[in-house]
This record gives structure tokens, C-alpha cells and sequence, in this order.
């Protein structure tokens, strides 16, 4: 199980990372890989992923490993589960070849009763990789999928039914009487179109990342699109600037529903967000959210019909509107709808918000005295 409430499971092939915008800052994963460092069993997979700095502060330092043990790990899982691939990196990361991501979805197209959430900051690399192999993986998958098709034989012989649903076609004369595949037997994919099981993401905590990384997603094959607004550091408008590189004229992107417009004058429909999720940040350094970020995707989400998903407030919650005895009673900061604090006189006035740190259970997940966890349907 895992302490990420928008999942169930994770998988990591792929260990280690760097950072590379303001939602990297305090990443939680850096402290779990240095203490896996530090554990015999895991010591040789994690070795060298995190430096310490001259300052005593954790890390990343760009060296990112395969985890031969862990990539067959959902062949192994009989139960149907929603994993999140790579929680300890990203699948796009610059130094993950394409080989290696070959062979991640060969294992999730193995495994048509798993959903599996893909997740990344290297938005341009993702578009790259489906734009290179432009009918998804096809071709690509076939030549790794051999090396796992002898855990088919086991175990989890009875997946081989629900291969053919999702996509897997075989020359019946090769079947054995149980219906298993010799290893030798020509197997082909042959499903059009995105991997019904497979979601694609992008984190953006910003309206700059917004801006930057939408575009890139809206352009992947994927069954489901969805956005980790987490952490979220400022409000973020889902109505996208346009790229320079679209070429479809339009000068901005309504991403929660798949329209371009150019002025007001509406330009070709492209592919839409299924799903936002949005949180807090916890953890040594975190950073305020201010409630406004929050409502503005919620009401962005309702109006469009979009599910939303709101994780958490982090370790910083919002101070009960109603002063006691005339004074601030809480131990926090004041802050304003643009990201900079005030003081407490600005909170007086209705132009600050005061944001207590009270720690991640405390704060709690209700948005308005409601919570707001829902999902798309698969």
C-alpha cells in the first residue's frame, strides 16, 4: 500500500532524479531514496542517487537506475490494481533511454487488469518518445515482451484470457491445450490506439508549468490525461497560453475541454484533461497554499465537469476566519492571493489570509467543509 491517496500502489523500474522547477524544491522522494541508501537489502540500487550538500541539506544528483528486480513486479500482482510508476522518478527523466521505457510498457500492456498512472515534469521528453514511436509503442513492445511471456506460464497463467482485450493477438494452432503461448510463438499487438490502462500526466504548479507542459500532454496518445497541481504554488488559470510551436493559429488552450480559440474566435478541438488533482505541501520547508489557488481549480473543474481530486492541505491549513478576543491566535503567516505575505493588519482588512502551520493531519483534506476526491471513469 502507499500513503498517496489518488493510488494504491506504486512501481519503480526506475530510481533517482533531479530537480528541475520550483515543485522540485522539497521533494519528498530524495529523503526516502537516502535512507534506502543506507539499508542493506536496497544499498546497491539507490548508491549514488543523493549527495549531500556543503550546507548538510539531501540531493538528487541526476544519476538515475534501472530496478531489474521491481520491473516485473505488476506480471506478479494478481489483485487489479492502480499503480504509480515511479514515484522515486520519472519515467522520462533525460537519463532513462528509450529502451528502458520500452520495456515499462510492455510490462503494463502484460497487465491489462492493472491501471497504471504515469507521471512527469519532462513533459517535452514524453511528447518526444510517443512522436518517435508514433503508433505507441507497437513494434517495440513486441520485441521486449518475450522476455516476460515465461511468468505467463506460472502463477498468473490465468492473465493470458484478457491479453487478447487488450490487444494481444496469437497464431491458435501454436496455443497449448490450456490455451498457455510457447515462448516461441509469434505474438503480436495489435491494439489500436492508446493502452486502455494506461494514464498520462504532467505536475504543474504553476500558471509558468501550466503554460509549458499542458501543450505536450494534450499531444500523447493516453486513456486518461490528468494534472498533479501538487504542490500547488500559485493559481493556475487551465484556459493555457498557446505554444509558438502549435500550429493551429490559436492564442489560447481551454485544456478542461478540449477547445483552442484565437481572440475569442474558436480554431480546431484538440485533446482534452480528464482529470486534476491539487494539494499542499508538507515536510521540512513547505511552502503555504493559499485557499483561493485551490477554489479556483475546483470551480474551474465544476464548471468544465471535470473530476477533481483535492489531496490535501499540507502542513499549512487556514486560520479560522472569526478573531478570537479581537487577536490572531494561530503561529503562522500572512498571505496574500499573488503569493506574497503581508502582515497581520493586511489580514485585518480582508487582503491577506492567514495560514497556520499545524501539520498535515491536522490541516486535513476539506476544501469549504467538503471533500473532494473523485476520479475518472476508466
Amino acid at each position: 500500500m502507499t500513503k498517496i491517496e489518488w493510488t494504491e500502489e506504486t512501481w519503480n523500474p526506475v530510481v533517482g532524479c533531479s530537480k528541475v522547477s520550483e515543485g522540485c524544491k522539497n521533494c519528498y522522494a530524495i529523503t526516502m531514496a537516502n535512507r534506502l541508501a543506507h539499508i542493506h537489502a536496497t544499498t546497491e540500487l539507490y548508491m549514488d542517487t543523493v549527495t549531500k550538500t556543503a550546507g548538510g541539506l539531501l540531493n538528487w544528483t541526476g544519476v538515475v537506475n534501472v530496478s531489474e528486480g521491481a520491473m516485473d513486479k505488476p506480471l506478479w500482482t494478481r489483485k487489479p490494481t492502480m499503480f504509480f510508476v515511479n514515484s522515486m522518478s520519472d519515467l522520462f527523466h533525460e537519463s532513462v533511454p528509450f529502451e528502458v521505457i520500452h520495456r515499462v510498457f510492455a510490462v503494463m500492456a502484460l497487465c491489462p487488469q492493472h491501471t497504471f498512472q504515469i507521471l512527469t515534469k519532462r513533459a517535452d521528453r514524453m511528447a518526444e518518445y510517443f512522436k518517435k514511436y508514433e503508433n505507441g509503442i507497437g513494434d517495440k513492445i513486441e520485441n521486449r515482451v518475450y522476455q516476460y511471456l515465461e511468468y505467463m506460464h506460472g502463477p498468473d497463467g490465468r492473465l493470458l484470457p484478457a491479453l487478447r482485450e487488450a490487444g494481444w493477438m496469437w497464431d491458435e494452432t501454436y496455443a497449448n491445450n490450456d490455451g498457455s503461448i510457447d515462448k516461441d510463438t509469434e505474438l503480436l499487438f495489435e491494439h489500436e490506439g492508446p493502452l486502455p490502462n494506461v494514464w498520462m500526466g504532467v505536475s504543474v504548479e504553476n500558471q509558468k508549468c501550466a503554460d509549458e507542459r499542458i501543450p505536450f500532454l494534450l499531444q500523447v496518445p493516453a486513456a486518461i490525461r490528468f494534472l498533479s497541481c501538487e504542490p500547488l504554488l500559485g493559481k493556475i488559470s487551465l484556459a493555457i497560453e498557446a505554444p509558438e510551436w502549435d500550429d493551429a493559429g490559436a492564442s489560447r488552450i481551454y485544456s478542461l475541454e478540449g477547445r483552442r480559440t484565437d481572440m475569442g474566435r474558436p480554431c480546431s478541438d484538440t485533446n482534452k484533461i480528464d482529470w486534476v488533482i491539487a494539494g499542499g505541501e508538507s515536510g521540512a520547508g513547505s511552502r503555504p497554499m493559499h485557499p483561493d489557488w485551490v477554489r479556483s481549480l475546483r470551480d474551474q473543474c465544476i464548471y468544465s465537469k471535470v473530476p477533481f481530486f483535492f489531496k490535501q492541505w499540507g502542513d499549512w491549513g487556514p486560520h479560522p476566519p472569526k478573531p478570537v478576543e479581537g487577536k490572531y491566535t494561530g503561529a503562522g503567516i500572512f498571505i496574500k492571493p499573488d503569493g506574497r505575505y503581508g502582515d497581520q493588519g493586511e489580514w485585518w482588512d480582508g487582503t491577506a489570509t492567514a495560514m497556520d502551520r499545524k501539520g498535515k493531519g491536522k490541516t486535513g483534506k476539506k476544501l469549504d467543509g467538503i471533500i473532494h476526491q473523485e476520479f475518472p471513469k476508466k
